[in-house]
């Protein structure tokens, strides 16, 4: 089911992934703060589903601070191509060895240069080597995983055999869903040189060429809407981008079109309107936005996202630096865009 861009002269290839596997994790790990778009039987379903998540792994999955993230559960999708559903996921992370698993999830923090002499004992439980591995990675993540690895891995292995059983029902329809998406960008994967790709795909992400990621893969997912989800590890950069409205379906009757509705829902906020003068003026990291309006960059990246899905920002990504952009283009077609609905 991975579908393989060729080498290119950016450094990297391009590979979609469309197994469901994606789009489980995400709905697993996912801030449930923004859900207007997703129908309204699945924001019911998200949202009661969540309600029976213990206390222990809602801590794990980091679902009220979202201060350094969730584990990087999607790690052990791209180590295991062969795992086709959320099923075989599971069954996977049951079957491991808990060490394994960790060393799975945690591989891109143990593989940093300054954490990769002590990771080995690290992930036989040596505290002292726990410790360098937190200086090394500063102080945000959370290495929970490390200091109580059995504990923590039995309750992740629970809460993903809870999920699981909610999310089987949905997978046969939202499966077909994800397939649609890659088909539907059939002509976009034939055109557009890598970076294009990446950037058309995810509705405005600009990943220029890192010396160390090799591969970027795409995988689709219906419920991260409207985010992306970027998950890496050694080599490798993964976002989970979210579908596309017509692979979800076209707007019945009198409806509005989903684009058209976002955009005046993303321009309706006085903050993103504040976002989008400064970016007017010139490209600017994620820290200035908050400093000039005096706001946490939580708050600052969830207006940004906002922006983003409805195609007014562009995100930057370049090396280790990450700014934004204001899209002039789509500025200009917002008043034509009400119009052409209006005539229709």
């Amino acid at each position: 089911m991975v579908r393989q861009m060729g080498a290119s002269a950016t450094g990297f290839d391009v590979e979609f992934d469309p197994r469901p596997i994606y789009d489980f994790l995400v709905s697993f790990v996912a801030a449930d703060d923004d859900l207007a778009e997703l129908a309204e039987e699945d924001r019911r379903w998200l949202t009661e589903s969540r309600a029976g998540i213990s206390k222990r792994l809602r801590h794990l999955l980091d679902f009220e601070k979202r201060r350094s993230g969730p584990p990087n559960l999607a790690a052990m999708a791209v180590a295991f191509p062969e795992l086709q559903g959320p099923a075989d996921y599971v069954r996977a992370v049951e079957q491991q060895d808990a060490r394994e698993v960790v060393r799975v999830l945690l591989q891109d923090l143990l593989e940093q240069p300054k954490a990769a002499p002590f990771a080995d004992a690290a992930l036989h439980g040596d505290r002292d080597a726990i410790a360098r591995v937190q200086d090394a990675c500063g102080p945000e993540p959370d290495l929970a995983l490390l200091r109580d690895q059995a504990a923590t891995i039995a309750t992740l292995r629970e809460g993903l055999r809870y999920w699981l059983a909610r999310y089987e029902p949905l997978q046969e329809r939202v499966s077909r869903a994800l397939e649609r998406d890659v088909a539907i960008r059939r002509d976009d994967r034939s055109t557009l040189d890598p970076p294009a790709l990446v950037e058309r795909t995810t509705g405005g992400i600009r990943f220029l060429a890192d010396a160390g990621v090799r591969r970027v893969l795409l995988a689709p997912v219906y419920f991260g809407r409207p985010y992306n989800y970027v998950f890496s590890a050694d080599g490798w950069r993964l976002f989970c981008y979210p579908i596309a409205d017509s692979a979800i379906g076209e707007p019945e009757g009198d409806r509005p079109p989903a684009a058209t509705v976002r955009l005046y829902r993303a321009l309706g906020d006085p903050t993103r309107l504040r976002i989008l003068k400064l970016l007017s003026q010139r490209e600017h990291y994620l820290t200035e936005l908050a400093q000039q309006l005096e706001l946490s960059k939580p708050t600052i990246k969830h207006h940004l996202a906002q922006l983003r899905f409805a195609g007014l920002v562009t995100l930057i990504e370049e090396g280790s630096l990450t700014y934004y952009s204001l899209r002039w283009d789509r500025v200009q077609t917002a008043g034509a865009e009400v119009q052409a609905y209006l005539s229709s």
